[in-house]
């Protein structure tokens, strides 16, 4: 026999399940953009780190404008934007940072810097030049082939968020 208690239960859990499904997931962003600046330019960043991955440049231009755009209301432009940012990959470096007790290394470190110079036409208070530095820790076994195509990416999204959060959030 079925208790009401169970009845109950299952119905509430029916509706718990009901509303959840309908519930949209939203992204909340801390971006706080100036409504009068409408356009930001991203140059090429060069790559002038000791060690050349051709990959690097190009997809950290494109995070950059990926990002600046889902997260904002700014239209890219080639030339002359209210915002514009230029910049140099200035490191690509990796070390060992697990050594084993048969003195083989465990995990390896990826750490890209890159120097950022952003410009704001309209507001200028907020122009800053900065090195932005972040890391990644990977299995030592993996390639260079795939540190450079799994793993760097990985770093360029840490690096990009940190950019756009030090140009737009009011924290």
């Amino acid at each position: 026999m079925i208790s009401m208690r169970n009845v109950v239960q299952t119905l509430f859990l029916i509706f718990i399940l009901t509303s959840l499904s309908a519930c949209k997931i939203y992204r909340f962003t801390d971006a706080s953009v100036n409504p009068n600046i409408k356009s930001v330019t991203i140059n090429n960043i060069p790559n002038m780190a000791s060690i050349q991955v051709p990959s690097i440049s190009p997809l950290l231009v494109e995070k950059l404008q990926d990002k600046f755009l889902k997260e904002t209301n700014l239209k890219m432009v080639q030339n002359d934007g209210d915002i514009e940012i230029n910049g140099v990959i200035t490191n690509y470096f990796i070390d060992p940072v697990a050594i084993t007790n048969t003195e083989t290394v465990a995990q390896n470190r990826l750490t890209i810097s890159v120097k950022i110079d952003f410009t704001s036409k309209i507001q200028p208070e907020n122009n800053f030049s900065t090195t932005f530095r972040e890391l990644e820790v990977y299995p030592s076994e993996m390639s260079s082939n795939e540190v450079d195509d799994k793993i760097a990416p990985l770093v360029l999204d840490k690096i990009v968020q940190t950019i756009f959060n030090r140009a737009f959030s009011n924290w």
